[in-house]
């Protein structure tokens, strides 16, 4: 990221309750539950080990600059003790000890994603953009373009619920990113439902693509597809784990966004389980229904079990349903809005 120029700092005693606790000009937030429960529990056995920074202002309380959790925790837990601080001197160079705290930051833990955000955003106060993709995106792991730039800022400015799921793992960071775009009533509604299925992030993804793409096609809003009746009782199903409520929230999504193709693979399953086949042979169609290449798959375990699918297979071959299958297919109503 380029070197951080040594900067004068001195040591000194000071009671957590004297710094200035409504600054936080350097606050990086996306601490996770478990990161914060670890934290306490060192704490309250060894104590503070690295010094928290403070910036000392004139005529005021200190700003805290790193160190905000074990300070918070000294004022809650040692009221009268006084905590030695790293202090930088009144008219320090704010955007120097940023760049000073990065460094810490990007050596310390692995950042989540709420982190980088909130980085990025707190640093775009003190750097030019062209800087900010020269050195501190690199950093970070974020592509060095101007879009990604003005994307995780976005992220970095959204709601606190959606920054703690995205801290917490329970949304993708590309997820986030996505739902940061959408206006605040989808955003919420889109978190919400992303960590009511605990799904993979491809699978997030897919799902918040298919509910711009149905409403961009229906004139809608994104929230009114979420809140469809269908997908609310879908998600207050408690019978239900969120493995099989993710697929069936995709199957709906689906069946939404392409109802043609979705009936025409209805039909054809329904039609195929008429042909009567044994479970170790099964027709194929084309994908979505659309070409002249159609597949047979037989499955066996010894050679008179492959001769007794084959049997079935010449019985399927000369017999009208199988005609009457794929000539459904290729008679135009397989295509989709």
């Amino acid at each position: 990221m380029g070197s951080v120029p040594e900067m004068i700092s001195f040591f000194q005693p000071v009671l957590p309750a004297d710094a200035d606790w409504r600054d936080d000009t350097f606050a990086v937030s996306g601490t996770t539950a478990r990161a914060q429960a670890a934290l306490e529990s060192s704490l309250e056995a060894h104590g503070i080990l690295h010094p928290p920074w403070l910036l000392a202002v004139e005529g005021g309380p200190p700003v805290i600059v790193d160190g905000f959790r074990r300070l918070r925790w000294a004022r809650e837990h040692r009221k009268e003790d006084a905590v030695t601080c790293q202090v930088f001197p009144v008219g320090a160079d704010r955007r120097e000890i940023w760049l000073r705290r990065l460094e810490g930051k990007l050596f310390g833990p692995p950042l989540n994603g709420a982190e980088k955000a909130a980085i990025v955003r707190r640093m775009a106060r003190w750097c030019d953009p062209r800087e900010m993709m020269r050195t501190v995106l690199p950093s970070l792991g974020i592509a060095a373009r101007s879009e990604a730039f003005d994307r995780w800022r976005r992220l970095g400015e959204a709601q606190e619920d959606l920054l703690a799921a995205l801290a917490a793992g329970e949304i993708s960071e590309r997820a986030a990113l996505e739902l940061a775009d959408w206006d605040e009533e989808a955003s919420l509604a889109g978190g919400a439902l992303l960590r009511e299925l605990q799904c993979s992030a491809s699978i997030q993804m897919e799902i918040l693509d298919r509910i711009a793409e149905i409403a961009l096609r229906d004139g809608r809003i994104k929230t009114a597809v979420m809140r469809d009746r269908e997908m609310e009782t879908l998600l207050r199903d408690q019978g239900q784990n969120h493995r099989r409520k993710t697929h069936e929230a995709r199957h709906l999504l689906t069946r939404w966004r392409f109802p043609r193709l979705h009936a025409r693979d209805e039909r054809f399953r329904r039609e195929a389980a008429s042909l009567g086949l044994p479970r170790s042979v099964r027709v194929v169609p084309p994908p979505a229904f659309e070409g002249e290449e159609w597949q047979l798959h037989i499955t066996f375990t010894s050679s008179p079990d492959l001769l007794a699918a084959l049997d079935e297979v010449r019985s399927l071959a000369s017999s009208p349903a199988l005609h009457g299958l794929m000539s459904s297919a290729a008679s135009g109503d397989s295509k989709t809005p």
